[in-house]
């Protein structure tokens, strides 16, 4: 799907350094819907080294599921989980947008020190929060085909282990597109 054979070969010779490192971009925010299917869309801006990821909640909310304070709630517990996990504080922003009946909230953060255990987290609130309002892909790491769920899970584990010395330099955006995920340089 994604030229995974290629991927974890060393750079041919000749091969553009910069291809090598967009393809890398490509693998790691299509691996991450692959594997969160409550990621609507993710942005990479190279300059900040930030990833966007939202995702979509329909409204009206449920009694007593309100927004005021779930971004302060979010970047808190986020926080949290990185002091308890790794014991260093680690930057990160969360914004609520609305539009029309669906609300997107987007949680910013640097790509070099994003980890598993927070993407874990991060779907854990949301689900905890919004419930069936939360858009969930239908295509979950349940019920897709177990040989390529397991391969994305593997790719984007490496992925973020290697996040600190990846260097992508294009700005990349990552969405749903009916069954596909598409990956994109903006």
């Amino acid at each position: 799907m994604f030229g995974i054979r290629n991927f974890f070969k060393r750079e041919a010779k000749g091969k553009d350094r910069r291809q090598n490192h967009m393809h890398m971009g490509v693998q790691l925010l299509g691996s991450l819907l692959v594997c969160y299917p409550e990621i609507t869309a993710i942005t990479y801006d190279p300059q900040r080294d930030n990833l966007e990821l939202t995702f979509m909640v329909k409204q009206p909310l449920p009694p007593g599921r309100a927004l005021p304070d779930f971004a302060d709630f979010l970047r808190e517990s986020l926080e949290t989980y990185h002091e308890f996990e790794e014991g260093i504080y680690v930057w990160s922003s969360v914004n609520v947008e609305e539009q029309g009946d669906t609300l997107l909230v987007h949680i910013a953060r640097n790509l070099a020190d994003l980890s598993r255990g927070e993407l874990e987290v991060m779907a854990e609130l949301m689900l905890d929060r919004f419930g069936d309002h939360l858009m969930v892909d239908s295509h979950t790491v349940e019920n897709l085909e177990p040989e390529f769920a397991n391969m994305h899970s593997e790719i984007l584990d490496q992925l973020l282990d290697q996040a600190p010395d990846i260097t992508i330099k294009e700005r990349m955006a990552a969405i749903r597109e009916n069954d596909r995920v598409v990956v994109y340089n903006r």
